[in-house]
Parts: structure tokens; C-alpha cells; sequence
């Protein structure tokens, strides 16, 4: 939704600028600042890139389980991160939602190894070189070859 609003900024402007269309008054509470702006510009590939997540893992009628860590350690750390360039508000939103997904998923705990959803990752081919995700969490998600019990 904010994509197609920036898109139309000069638009939206236009209409809030002329009198015979837009009161005043409906002007004056409908304008929004350049900061708004600026922030809705500066939001929109962060939201986007949370809506293909979204859709990667829930838009399917049978998701795979093992798409999970790939896409959440994606956004984790290519499409989540802050930086000096960005405002202060960007930065506290990325920030927020890093920490939520930190907490939730848990990537660089050692036990998530035993997570069914990482184990999956390790086995499905698609992710064979396991890129997203520490050598020793890798290591402790692999499943043991049957008949081996002994601890890691």
C-alpha cells in the first residue's frame, strides 16, 4: 500500500492543494509531512521484502518446512539491517523486527540445531551448501546415520 502511495505523492499533493476538491480544513488534517514521506520511502523495500517472506511460507497450499531458516536468516541478513544512513524511526523498526525473529527462530543457538524446521533445511537439496546458516549449528542439525546414539 505505501509503494503505490509514494508512487503517487505528486498526485495525492494535487488533489490536497486544490480548493475544489479538498476543503481546507480536510486539507490541513489529510496533508502529510515530508518526514512521513521520507519514512514510507524508506520503509517500502523493507515491507516488500517481508510480504515475498510472508507469501514463501504461507502462500502455498503445501509449503515445505525446510524453506523457513533459509528465508527468515535472508531477511535476517540481507534485508534487516540498519545502518547509519537511514533514520533513526528505519532503524528502531528493523531493529524490532530483527530481535522478533531473533528471539523466535533463535539462528545462532546451538540447540536450534535439533529444530525440525532446521533439520529439514539440512536435508532438503535445495540448500545443500547451508549458507545461512553456522558450521556448528549445521553440524548438530545433521541427523545421526542409524544405529549411531552417541552425543555430539
Amino acid at each position: 500500500m505505501f509503494t503505490h502511495l509514494v508512487e503517487q505523492i505528486w498526485a495525492v499533493s494535487a488533489v490536497l492543494l486544490d480548493r475544489t476538491v479538498t476543503k481546507p480544513s480536510d486539507a490541513r488534517n489529510l496533508e502529510l509531512w515530508i518526514e512521513y514521506w521520507r519514512s514510507m520511502e524508506e520503509i517500502t523495500p523493507v515491507l516488500k521484502s517481508l510480504e515475498v517472506a510472508t507469501t514463501a511460507t504461507c502462500g502455498e497450499r503445501a509449503v515445505s518446512l525446510s524453506v523457513v531458516y533459509p528465508v527468515v536468516c535472508s531477511l535476517m541478513d540481507e534485508h534487516l539491517l540498519p545502518s547509519e544512513e537511514n533514520s533513526i524511526s528505519f532503524n528502531t523498526f528493523v531493529n524490532a523486527v530483527r530481535k522478533s525473529l531473533k528471539d523466535q527462530f533463535k539462528p545462532s543457538d546451538r540447540e536450534t540445531g535439533a529444530h525440525s524446521a532446521l533439520v529439514t533445511s539440512v536435508l532438503d537439496p535445495r540448500h545443500k551448501k547451508l549458507k545461512f546458516i553456522a558450521s556448528d549449528i549445521q553440524v548438530a542439525a545433521r541427523p545421526l546415520p542409524a544405529g549411531k546414539d552417541t552425543d555430539r
